[in-house]
Order: C-alpha cells, then structure tokens, then sequence
C-alpha cells in the first residue's frame, strides 16, 4: 500500500473529524493541544495529516500550530463537500478499492455491492467515513455502493487473450465493439423510458452495464406502475444487418431461463436504429428454433479432462 494511505488504517468518525475541524475555526490549535485531545491518538494524527493533505487545515512547524486555510468557517455540509473532493484528488490510489472487487447487484434494492472482505482491513478508516457520509453503505460482509463515481475506475478485467491479433488491433476491436454496445445501451434506455412514459409508469430506467458486467442484464426497469422494485431485466444487443445476428453468453441465457417472462431482449438494428423487443428470449428461441425461425449455433467450446491431474 502507498505509504501515504497508511492513514486509513484508523480515522476519527465524521462528527469528531467535523468537531476537531471547528475548533480549528475558531482558535490555533497547537500540537501540545492535539495531544491533549480525549480521542484515539493514532486516529486524531492520522485525521489531522488526512486534513492538511487535503488542503482543509496546514500545518506550521516552525510554531507546531494548525490552522485552517479557508477564511470562512465552512458548516457540516460544505465541510464533507469539500472533504470528500480532496480526498478522491489525493488520494485517488485508495479509492481504487472497488476496481478489482466482484461487483454484485441487489435486484430488490436495486443497489450495486461488493463483499467487505474484498477490500484490504488498512483502508477501514476509509470505508468507516465513506460511510458516514453516505457514499456507502456498509451492512456486515457486503458493501453497497451509494455514489457510484466510486465505480469509475474499475478495471477492464481481460477473460482471455487472443492469440492471432496483435495487442493493438485486437484493443481498437475491443473499444469499437465497446462504443456499439454503448450505442445501443443507450439507444435502448431511451426507448424503454418511452415505454414507461406510454404506460403511465411514473420510474425511469437505469442502465447498470456501465458498473456491473455479469449481471445477465444490461439495463434493470419496471414491469408495472404498482412495481416497488426493478422487475424488468433487459438485456441490449447491437445488430448490423437483416438478420438480427447476436451473441449471447452462457451466464445472460442462464439469468433468461430464471427470470422468464421478466426477461427481455432489446435488438437494437444500428442501420435502421430500430429496436426488436424479445420477451421471455429462452423460451422463444428453444421453441421457434424447432419451427426454423431463430437458429442457435455454439461458437466457442469449453474442453475440459476427465481424468484429473497425471
């Protein structure tokens, strides 16, 4: 870990980190002051350092006294406004925590979450004021994301690698195929925001493809105008031509034979910009495959030993 981020390891909690800042408002505070402080040391020093390195306070060592650098004393929410700026501009490298963790997808809250466990115990001060401040929601073992520019930086995970392409032609395939399903994606919520409109749904869409990548979804919407929760699972292809040809994957199959009649396809035709709607997609194609009027062809193999390890 940056040693920079050790501070994370332990934090005061908002309300003192907004008390300590007040009194910094009001008075000089010395580091013979500091130390006399009733608080955790270790949190109050990491605080205190969190604070100047975010430009909230400086400190001047030459006289050991703290100072607030604003002239005007900030209240409780321009305080966590500013707070929270500076801290994802300096220190952006812990904020990476959410980059290599399994995003998951609460369908009855219709909240993204990550399991606690998959971010390091160092950075617990961090989560500890992220929540407090109501960027997270930390409930036991899971995670929930409430501001999702935390999603921002996640990393493009790669699954395999190909072989027959150079790196770069096979990254300009990559970010083409990438901008058509954004296409889509969002040509797809446009439309789907005209059907709740029509239908007297007073909810809006949320494209959730952008955070969560194996949700077997692209976009979560509503079914009915008395639907508490998203019961509306879209999953958005980008067409070419006449035919309608897409790809679709084992796991997005799977989540269709679950969700049935909840289910829906969203074809988007790029030359005419037509939609295709498909409900209930796992159904319909095992069943007009059999009368010729969709084709399901496998185009990759798993290949697997049955023998064990030699």
């Amino acid at each position: 870990m940056n040693e920079k981020n050790e501070i994370f390891k332990k934090l005061l909690p908002i309300n003192q980190l907004f008390e300590l800042y007040q009194r910094l408002s009001e008075t000089i505070i010395t580091t013979i002051d500091v130390k006399g402080l009733s608080l955790n040391a270790l949190a109050v020093n990491n605080s205190i350092d969190m604070l100047c390195e975010v430009g909230m306070i400086s400190h001047d060592k030459g006289e050991n006294k703290y100072r607030r650098l604003t002239e005007e004393k900030l209240e409780y929410a321009a305080f966590v406004e500013n707070l929270y700026t500076g801290l994802k501009a300096s220190y952006s490298e812990a904020f990476l925590f959410t980059a290599h963790a399994n995003l998951l997808y609460d369908e009855l809250e219709a909240k993204l979450y990550i399991k606690r466990n998959s971010v390091s115990l160092d950075l617990s001060g961090l989560l500890m004021l992220l929540d407090n401040i109501g960027k997270i929601e930390i409930r036991q073992n899971d995670v929930y994301i409430i501001d999702k520019s935390l999603l921002k930086n996640r990393a493009n995970v790669e699954s395999h690698i190909t072989r027959h392409k150079t790196l770069e032609s096979l990254k300009r395939q990559m970010e083409t195929n990438e901008m058509l399903g954004v296409e889509a994606e969002l040509a797809a919520v446009k439309f789907e925001t005209e059907i709740l409109k029509c239908s007297g749904i007073d909810k809006v869409p949320e494209r959730i493809s952008e955070f969560h990548v194996n949700a077997g979804y692209d976009i979560v919407s509503y079914m009915h105008t008395d639907s508490l929760n998203p019961d509306k699972f879209i999953e958005v292809k980008s067409c070419s031509d006449e035919r309608w040809i897409f790809y679709i994957s084992k796991n997005e199959l799977e989540v269709a034979k679950t969700k049935q009649d909840n289910y829906f396809l969203y074809l988007y035709n790029r030359k005419r910009q037509q939609i295709r709607v498909i409900q209930n997609p796992y159904f319909i194609f095992y069943k007009s495959e059999q009368k010729g009027l969709w084709a399901m062809e496998p185009q990759v193999y798993q290949v697997k030993s049955l023998e064990g390890l030699l």
